[in-house]
């Protein structure tokens, strides 16, 4: 990579750590560190929601999703979690954004 590019994604790292989603993102993750076993259940809770969006497709997609979402509606309601999920969702929206202006300004297909 170039040194001038290396300069401006650095930069912009850091721009983004200021951001109010990648702030609220890292105190959401602070605190649910102090609650080893909910961070072990989120960590599974992501992992079985991955394997479900990568596995189906179409009408079996959404029938599983909403299975999942059945099957973990008492664990997402719980604050501490509904927190850190809502924060790790709007961070990664965020990023999701930025990738696409990066992709749309670079005409790449």
């Amino acid at each position: 990579m170039e040194k001038v590019i290396r300069e401006y994604t650095d930069a912009y790292v850091e721009k983004l750590k200021t951001s109010e989603e990648y702030l609220n993102y890292n105190r959401q993750l602070r605190n649910i560190k102090d609650y080893p076993e909910l961070m072990d259940r989120i960590n599974f809770y992501r992992e079985e929601n991955f394997v479900i969006q990568n596995k189906y497709e179409g009408d079996e997609l959404y029938d599983k999703l909403e299975e999942f979402s059945k099957k973990y509606e008492s664990f997402t309601e719980n604050p501490i979690v509904n927190d850190f999920l809502s924060a790790e969702t709007a961070f990664i929206r965020m990023l999701q954004e930025v990738n696409t202006c990066i992709i749309e300004g670079l005409n790449f297909e």
